[in-house]
Formats: structure tokens, sequence, C-alpha cells
């Protein structure tokens, strides 16, 4: 029985450019989904930010509206001394366990 070498090396070589691909390509795939993973983690922190800052943005202008109804110059509210960044982590917190 001869062994063919030529053909033992080129069914090799095709061998590691196929595992070579497939490693590739799953390596992309995690990339992708954990990407996915983190955007979607994003949009939920997003949607929890707006949710708090749209409340507390009608609650500054009620109050300032009724502090100077007929004031028309900007009036500066220090937002500093509210705790609206604790508001968004819990409500952001509360999403993620929801599942949205």
């Amino acid at each position: 029985m001869k062994i063919d070498f030529g053909k033992v090396i080129t069914n090799a070589l095709s061998v590691l450019v196929s595992a070579v691909f497939i490693g590739a390509a799953a390596i992309v795939w995690t990339g992708a989904t954990t990407v996915n993973d983190k955007v979607n983690e994003s949009k939920v922190e997003l949607k929890s930010a707006i949710e708090v800052l749209t409340g507390r943005i009608a609650i500054l202008e009620e109050d300032m509206y009724r502090r100077h109804p007929t004031r028309e110059e900007p009036i500066e509210v220090d937002v500093r001394q509210q705790n609206i960044m604790e508001d968004i982590r819990y409500k952001a917190n509360s999403l993620k366990r929801k599942g949205e």
C-alpha cells in the first residue's frame, strides 16, 4: 500500500482552514451577541432615564410656573439637590427584573 503524501497534506490543510474559519465565525457570533446584550441593557437604562426625567421635568415646570406665572426669562434650578441618578438606577433595575 502506497501513501500519497500530497493528498494527506492537502486534506490536512483543508481541515485546518475549515477549523480556522469555523473558529473565526464562532468568535464573531459571540461578539455580535455580546454587543446585542449590551445594547439591550443600554435600552433599558435609557428607557428608565427617560421615564424618571420626564416626570421630574413636569414637576419642575409646574413648580416654576406656580412660583412665577408671568416670568419669561429662564429660572435656574439646582437639580444636584435631587436624587435623580438614584431614581434612574432604581427604575433601570426594576425594569431589568421585569425582563423588559
